[in-house]
């Protein structure tokens, strides 16, 4: 059997080609094979199938579909069928080489590892395999449900960060008329992306085109200014001016071996945060400036998108190449220094390792001594996790992200990362649902924005369910959301949360610090006056104090001005602690 349904579907038996009648048993093979070798639930077929109007015999209909798969596609070659049924749900079983998804997820997950360990060879062998497996969008002529199109929404993104690695891994072998010849479709499907245009600038120039790739940049500037309304940020800028300055190629060796780019794929649709990125830019490059930045904020404000955005941009100023590890604070698997240090120096070249974690940091640092190199490390839990995993010299450069600030860091810059702007979370939005649509409904644009809190993951999710249904006005979602005893009920959709980014925050905190929380949410008004804090918490002044820095210090309570000093909860954490504890 073959199965292609990364573009219109092909479906394929031993037989021929199977007959599958009617578009409902074509949504139900398509949910299936979006969870391939797993149980999908009979309630998440049934949106599938029906969304938000099923019939009251839905369930016995979902039984005759799936018998009637089961004849189409016929038994396993042990004779088992390959559609199984068990008391929660139905699952398909296929293989990659029955399945192109399947086919493309392997060897995508192959080329983003070579990716990593500076392999720029495997990795473009394994990418463009996987980004030739594509024929158009995938499932097209499929009408499928809510979970359904949240699932397909995030097997595009992949596609997307499979395209993007690949121009990555091209550039860095000197192939840049690959790169051209690549992201011309990239840019046409994807307009909005300043990476995409800026890459495709890069090799535009590298090659001796400079007056295509400045043409490139009048396109990207006119798009983004009638779409969003901003002007180009530093990445494209940089860009601009590596064309302007172009006076012959620049082509570097096809044998020339960087090094390693451990860094995942950035934020395809990043708006904002340009003084941000110009700050992280100067501090991180200037020869006076501190060696680690340390980024912190609330949970879901955009750390990790911010820190990846500012990397990528600064690649060219760290020939010596990217490091990252992800450390896992927020997730409760918090990585050993020592494990994210066997890493690390594995990725260098280093094969034997030391026991200790104390002599593999100083043989870290010692490896590292002499390059110039970016070392990213997020989600970081405190100061004893991340302190092994610096270099020591003054020619490499950290960046750290921690929903806590990291006080205790000696020398360390600390940046606390605000919600977005209005201007920039409306951005936001529009690059997700469509620039158009949120032209139409500015004002429920508006008000998704402010119940959201500018929290770029609750305006994600709230963008993302707004383009999976594109008839759907905003202002329903904008009402919805401004349910609060339900808001974050619809900040959620397939496996991404906000309240579980939100929960995360709250159990590292102590007894203390959630029982604060508790009153503190339930206070009349948003700012509570520092000198009625003590009287909320019905606790001594002292205690008080000490219970306000550690939220202070989790980005969870946020000093607020005016005539008298006060403090607010962070929006969405308030709601949490109200509603959904």
């Amino acid at each position: 059997m073959r199965i292609n349904v990364l573009g219109p579907w092909q479906v394929a038996v031993s037989g021929g080609l199977p007959e599958i009648k009617g578009a409902k048993r074509y949504a139900l093979l398509a949910a299936l094979l979006l969870d391939p070798g797993r149980t999908v639930s009979r309630e998440r077929l049934v949106d599938a199938v029906w969304e938000d109007d099923p019939p009251t015999s839905a369930l016995a209909n979902l039984r005759t579909y799936v018998a009637d798969l089961r004849r189409a596609l016929g038994p396993l070659a042990d004779g088992r069928p390959r559609l199984a049924s068990s008391a929660s749900g139905y699952a398909i079983e296929v293989g990659p080489e029955e399945l192109d998804l399947l086919c493309f997820e392997k060897l995508s997950g192959e080329g983003l590892a070579a990716c990593r360990r500076g392999d720029h060879a495997a990795a473009v062998s394994f990418l463009a395999r996987a980004v030739g497996l594509w024929r158009g969008h995938a499932f097209d002529g499929v009408e499928l449900g809510s979970w359904a199109r949240a699932r397909v929404t995030a097997l595009e993104d992949r596609r997307w960060e499979a395209q993007l690695a690949l121009a990555d891994a091209r550039l860095a072998l000197g192939r840049h008329e690959d790169v051209v010849a690549g992201l011309r479709d990239v840019v046409a499907e994807r307009p909005l992306s300043e990476r995409a245009w800026a890459l495709l600038m890069t090799a535009l120039t590298a090659v001796g085109r400079r007056s295509e790739a400045l043409d490139a940049f009048a396109r990207a500037r006119a798009v983004l200014d009638r779409e969003l309304g901003v002007r180009p940020g530093p990445e494209l800028r940089a860009a601009h001016e590596r064309a302007l300055a172009a006076d012959r190629p620049a082509v570097r060796s096809a044998d020339h071996r960087a090094g390693p780019c451990a860094l995942p794929a950035p934020v395809s649709d990043f708006v904002g945060r340009q003084g941000l990125l110009a700050g992280l830019g100067g501090w991180l490059t200037g020869h006076d400036g501190p060696l680690v930045a340390a980024l912190s904020g609330p949970p879901g404000v955009g750390k990790t998108a911010l820190a990846l955005r500012a990397a990528h941009l600064l690649r060219p100023s760290f020939a010596d190449g990217q490091l990252y590890q992800a450390l896992g604070a927020s997730t409760g698997r918090q990585r050993p220094p020592g494990e994210v240090l066997a890493e690390f120096l594995r990725t260098l070249g280093v094969r034997e390792l030391p026991d200790g974690v104390e002599d593999r940091a100083a043989l870290f640092r010692s490896t590292v001594a002499h390059r110039r190199l970016l070392v990213v490390l997020d989600d970081a839990a405190d100061v004893a996790q991340v302190r092994p995993l610096l270099p020591g010299t003054g020619s490499c450069r950290a960046v750290i992200t921690s929903r806590h600030r990291l006080t205790a860091l000696e020398g360390a810059h600390a940046v606390t990362v605000a919600p977005l702007t209005e201007t920039e979370g409306i951005g936001l939005l529009a690059a997700v649902a469509g620039p158009a649509r949120i032209r139409r409904e500015r004002d429920a644009a508006t008000r998704i924005f402010l119940a959201c809190g500018g929290h770029p993951l609750a305006l994600r999710v709230a963008a993302v369910r707004l383009a999976m249904r594109p008839a759907w006005p905003l202002a329903t979602l904008a009402d919805r959301l401004w349910d609060e005893p339900h808001r974050l009920d619809e900040l959620t959709i397939g496996e991404l949360s906000v309240r579980a980014y939100l929960e995360s925050s709250f159990r590292r905190l102590a007894d203390g610090a959630r029982r604060a929380v508790a009153l503190l949410a339930r206070h009349v008004g948003d700012d509570v006056p520092a000198g009625r804090v003590a009287e909320v918490l019905g606790r001594p002044e002292a205690e008080s104090d000490r219970i306000v820095e550690e939220l202070m210090c989790a980005n969870l309570l946020v000093p607020t001005g005016g005539a008298e000093p006060s403090y607010r909860l962070d929006r969405l954490f308030r709601l949490y602690a109200l509603y959904a504890r």
